[in-house]
């Protein structure tokens, strides 16, 4: 390949298709992130979940072995398995289908859904390489 061939192929590179791309293919990654956070309890402004939980909540946390001071939304399980991501032209919405998300959202905040600061940057540096993948394969190197 001759230096202007490998010029013309950086200038065509679409970096933010590349990016929607290789978020595209990491979608279960920035799930886990969240669900990771959401068990410490995290927001992803970084702040604690508040409301605490209700007394019985906390009893069938302290039964189940879990920590009841911690306000994790996980209880079946239902709400997390059904965590998706949607990558669209300007945004990436976190949500969940379950039937209780809004009921949730309303009560502990819509910013449930997404990554804080260290979530971020750990799903940063576990999707890069997968990136970089991309650009090459985008490039043919």
């Amino acid at each position: 390949m001759t230096p202007r061939e490998m010029l013309e192929r950086f200038q065509s590179l679409d970096v933010d298709r590349a990016i929607k791309m290789t978020i595209g293919r990491t979608r279960d990654l920035i799930i886990d992130r969240n669900q990771d956070q959401l068990m410490q309890g995290i927001r992803s402004d970084g702040t604690e979940i508040t409301p605490a939980y209700t007394y019985f909540t906390r009893e069938k946390k302290k039964e189940k072995g879990r920590d009841p001071g911690i306000v994790t939304l996980y209880d079946t399980g239902a709400f997390f398995r059904d965590m998706f991501v949607d990558v669209g032209s300007d945004v990436i919405e976190i949500d969940s289908m379950d039937n209780k998300s809004e009921e949730l959202k309303d009560k502990y905040g819509e910013k449930i859904f997404g990554l804080s600061g260290d979530s971020r940057h750990r799903y940063v540096s576990d999707a890069m390489p997968v990136l970089i993948e991309k650009i090459k394969e985008i490039l043919k190197l």
